[in-house]
């Protein structure tokens, strides 16, 4: 009698180890599945906020407006200065040199958003428009 009592108990702690180790093996899947949503959230958030400002840094280009070389934004994408800046967008004119650039009046610039603590691009947009004059002259009048 007192063996397949001992029996039985052994069977029932296996049987509750199993569940254990399943039910384990199963939240440390959602776990992995909540932390990368995670990440394409925040990588999504980013790329949204980076495409809003690139585009409207590419429009004051188009409408003639110099803009800054390289403007500075916090976490939360509000323009602050290089100290405590998270991201930045760099506007370059591309070298005449290049066979997109400087035929008939237009200019052609990369306008280009990265985080600053991994220096990761997020997004980055080719433009090309007619300007009355180029990035380097309007730091040279002002």
């Amino acid at each position: 009698m007192k063996r397949t009592s001992n029996s039985r108990s052994s069977l029932f702690l296996i049987e509750l180890i199993i569940a254990i180790l399943f039910f384990s093996l199963v939240s440390a899947v959602c776990l992995r599945a909540f932390a990368r949503s995670h990440i394409l959230t925040e990588n999504a958030r980013d790329l949204n906020a980076a495409l809003m400002h690139v585009e409207s840094t590419a429009e004051l280009l188009r409408a003639g407006e110099s803009v800054e070389a390289q403007t500075f934004y916090s976490s939360s994408w509000d323009t602050c200065e290089e100290k405590k800046a998270a991201y930045m967008i760099t506007v370059k004119e591309k070298d005449a040199s290049d066979e997109d650039s400087g035929t008939d009046g237009l200019t052609t610039y990369r306008i280009t958003a990265r985080q600053l603590n991994n220096r990761r691009k997020i997004y980055s947009l080719n433009v090309t428009c007619h300007t009355p004059y180029s990035i380097k002259e309007a730091a040279g009048h002002e």
